[in-house]
């Protein structure tokens, strides 16, 4: 089995998993998201929009980079290229949905959770020069940060809290709001 079809075969698996398994991989969603925003102001294309909330090429290959990074790429072939794209926009989309599903009912997160989580984030750095320097090469600000932070915690506790509690019956619900929203793929 070479690289690829093992980082298929896990992609796969993680698919299997639904959202929430990954810290980073939404966190990085959450920043993408907010970042999609600021890149449509600069001229980036949006390839979908979820009930009117645009995500851009931006968002989608920023995604596909860091995965890339994660699994120790820096590209796959072709066809598999295509197909990670639509795997994250999916799960962009995904994303999405959870997240205004938790603003709708309210969702608040109190600033000290946020604060404590940003804390965690630094605290993976061997110095707080590290994790500024990385701020920069990723684009963002400390409130950049925080509001992915925030949004992380909403679509994670939105997702936790959704009944049932299994994966297939977490699926189902999230199918079903995906059924009620504008959802269109550029």
């Amino acid at each position: 089995m070479n690289k690829e079809d093992r980082s298929r075969g896990s992609e796969a698996g993680r698919g299997k998993q639904g959202i929430g398994r990954s810290f980073f991989w939404i966190l990085i969603s959450g920043f993408c998201l907010l970042l999609s925003q600021a890149a449509l102001a600069a001229g980036s294309a949006p390839v979908a929009e979820v009930n009117h909330a645009p995500i851009t090429s931006d968002a989608v290959e920023r995604e596909v980079r860091n995965y890339l990074r994660q699994i120790g790429h820096k590209e796959l072939s072709p066809a598999r290229m295509m197909s990670l794209r639509r795997e994250v926009l999916e799960r962009l989309i995904d994303e999405e949905l959870i997240y205004q599903e938790a603003l709708k009912q309210g969702g608040e997160i109190p600033p000290q959770e946020i604060d404590a989580e940003v804390d965690r984030i630094r605290k993976r750095f061997p110095a707080e020069r590290d994790f500024d320097a990385a701020l920069v090469r990723e684009g963002l600000t400390l409130d950049e940060v925080k509001q992915g932070v925030r949004r992380f915690i909403l679509v994670r506790k939105t997702w936790s809290t959704i009944s049932p509690s299994d994966e297939t019956g977490k699926r189902a619900w999230l199918e079903g709001v995906r059924k009620k929203s504008e959802i269109k793929i550029y």
